[in-house]
């Protein structure tokens, strides 16, 4: 039975409000200042200001701490990437100046502001975070699946990382699941344009997309084949463009973290019990634990093989693919790194599951749950950097 629109707005409203509660208690610990979520390091702050010839006010800086949403506040401030990737140390940037669209809309967002841009970026992302879940609760519906799966996704590990850290790809999959909408819903020149603007928000689009068009290739959909694979031809364009300014496409220094399947998880293994520590075994927990979801949902899919070819499962097997390709530095940044990776393998864990009509794993779920409460835990109880306010 449909859900009605009122219960979907409380299901929606219920996630955001409650992801409204966690950024409140974790902004708490920096006196409510919401650049807190870039996670701007000292030496980045110094090397922006140097760089583009501006003072920067009123941000949390830390003394030790850094992670990638500083590079997506730092194009939004210089949206053309004029000085930011020039000079020494900018490789850093340039790895991320394909992902265009997040720092674009935030700059766009504030209008140009400073200000208001650490703001727009956790905006954007509350956005992403309720639209994507009601796609989801829409394809929930379709399959008529459970409708509180919904909550995997919007408190997932994943959510949680790109709402505190400042990361695209809540957004990227915003535009996939629209995309996937269109596609259902045969308006392909629609759903191609989707698909482009989740690769230009993150390449790890790619492993939903490439799937998509093999699938509707091996279902003889020629139309919606050649037309979703526009967007590829168009992201081939972009990397091209940005091959002539910065002399390499930025996909390629950062595919370069890739490997042969199970072979980063052989490096990951060797390195764990080279370094048999307590510090280095809580940093592996994480990735432990999502290594374990990725060799159940294997596990799962050779026990119950389906008999029919459905694009969430061929989706999946992408996911599952490229989990098993990550290189054993990925593997062995814990949970901050591997939950945004894992996002595309815990959607399509969902979607599958639901199309196929059979019951989510409690085992699966418990994972799930889990990554999500120690995650948040750690974060809320146990990150307490120091840091200064410029």
């Amino acid at each position: 039975m449909p859900l009605s629109r009122n219960k979907e707005f409380k299901i929606i409203l219920l996630i955001v409000a409650v992801t409204l509660l966690y950024l409140s208690g974790y902004l708490a610990k920096f006196d409510w200042n919401p650049s807190a979520t870039i996670i701007l390091g000292e030496k980045h702050f110094a090397r922006f200001e140097q760089k583009i010839g501006l003072t920067l006010d009123n941000l949390v800086v830390f003394k030790d701490r850094q992670y990638d949403g500083l590079y997506y506040y730092g194009l939004a401030l210089d949206p053309q990437c004029s000085d930011l990737c020039a000079g020494k140390n900018a490789k850093e940037v340039i790895m991320r100046v394909e992902r265009v669209v997040y720092p674009l809309l935030a700059f766009w967002l504030s209008f140009g502001r400073r200000a208001l841009l650490p703001m727009a970026l956790i905006l954007i992302n509350l956005l992403a975070l309720a639209g994507s879940s009601f796609l989801l609760l829409r394809f929930l519906e379709k399959y008529r699946a459970d409708p509180r799966l919904v909550y995997l996704w919007g408190f997932g590990v994943g959510a949680i990382l790109c709402l505190t850290r400042d990361l695209p790809f809540l957004l990227m999959f915003f535009f996939i699941l629209a995309a996937l909408f269109c596609l259902d819903r045969k308006k392909n020149f629609l759903a191609s344009g989707l698909f482009l603007l989740a690769m230009l928000t993150g390449e790890i689009a790619l492993s939903v997309i490439a799937p998509v068009v093999l699938f509707l290739a091996l279902k003889k959909k020629w139309r919606a084949a050649t037309i979703v694979s526009l967007s590829l031809v168009a992201y081939a364009g972009w990397q091209w463009l940005l091959a002539l300014r910065f002399g390499a496409a930025p996909m390629f220094m950062i595919t370069g973290q890739m490997t042969w399947p199970l072979w980063g998880f052989v490096g990951f293994f060797n390195d764990l019990f080279q370094n048999w520590d307590a510090r280095h075994l809580i940093l592996a927990s994480g990735s432990l634990l999502v290594i374990l979801f990725v060799l159940f949902q294997v596990y799962l899919l050779l026990k119950y093989w389906p008999r029919t070819l459905t694009l969430n499962l061929t989706v999946l097997l992408s996911q599952i693919l490229m989990m098993l390709s990550l290189g054993p530095v990925l593997l062995g940044g814990g949970i901050d790194n591997l939950g945004r990776y894992a996002q595309g393998l815990f959607l399509f864990s969902i979607l599958y599951t639901a199309e196929a009509g059979e019951k989510y794993s409690r085992f699966l779920i418990s994972l799930t749950v889990y990554l999500s409460v120690t995650y948040l835990s750690a974060l809320l109880l146990g990150f307490n950097p120091a840091y200064f306010i410029s």
